[in-house]
């Protein structure tokens, strides 16, 4: 029943950065920059020398994906970092994702699960999946199952599907939770909506489907 696969890659990272500036100036400087990197490259890092989270996510995602500069996993960490480090959520959440998959950075869960941990503190629904995971199975922190679905829970009530099947086994099981059958059909009910296959399983074995 128990299942914690962590995502991997950065192949949707400009969504993920994309929807958590959806002020119209940032959407404007990504557009220019991605139309024409060239010409744009400069007038970014200027504005993130200054120290203009946008450009600087600009910046990372620029080095990242190779855009009008060579492809650069030190230099995407780098301006990524300094981001994260002016309190930016999205950046805590793709930096946190870079230490994981040791992109850019060596591989260090701990740094991981504190970059995350920071960006879920201020409501980014994609970290606070990832240190839920972490708490679960005690990557990179003391395994926790209370902290785990604390973390989780919040992340389920956004429609993470892999958060809602984590909290219908804690509720299964009894972790970090009181055993409750019903909210553990729900919760694998709201999985199996959400396309988890595990879930539907599950529902059909204890005949709730």
């Amino acid at each position: 029943m128990e299942k914690n696969n962590f995502s991997r890659g950065f192949i949707y990272l400009i969504f993920v950065v994309g929807i958590g500036f959806l002020n119209f100036v940032f959407a404007k400087d990504l557009g220019d920059y991605l139309d024409q990197p060239q010409t744009a490259l400069e007038k970014q890092r200027d504005a993130a020398n200054r120290g203009r989270v946008e450009s600087q996510i600009v910046l990372g995602l620029a080095y990242y994906k190779g855009k009008g500069v060579p492809r650069d996993l030190n230099q995407a960490a780098m301006w990524f970092r300094k981001a994260a480090e002016q309190g930016n959520p999205d950046a805590q959440y793709v930096l946190g994702t870079m230490y994981l998959d040791g992109e850019g950075v060596s591989r260090d869960e701990a740094t991981a699960a504190s970059w995350f941990r920071k960006a879920a503190d201020k409501g980014k629904v994609d970290s606070q999946l990832m240190i839920g995971k972490m708490y679960y199975s005690g990557r990179g922190v003391s395994k926790d199952r209370s902290q785990a679905f604390y973390w989780l829970q919040k992340a389920a009530y956004h429609g993470k599907s892999d958060a809602e099947y984590l909290v219908a086994v804690s509720y299964f099981k009894g972790e970090g939770v009181a055993k409750d059958r019903a909210q553990a059909i729900y919760w694998f009910r709201q999985a199996s909506y959400h396309g988890d296959v595990d879930a539907t399983k599950i529902l059909r074995k204890l005949g709730a489907n």
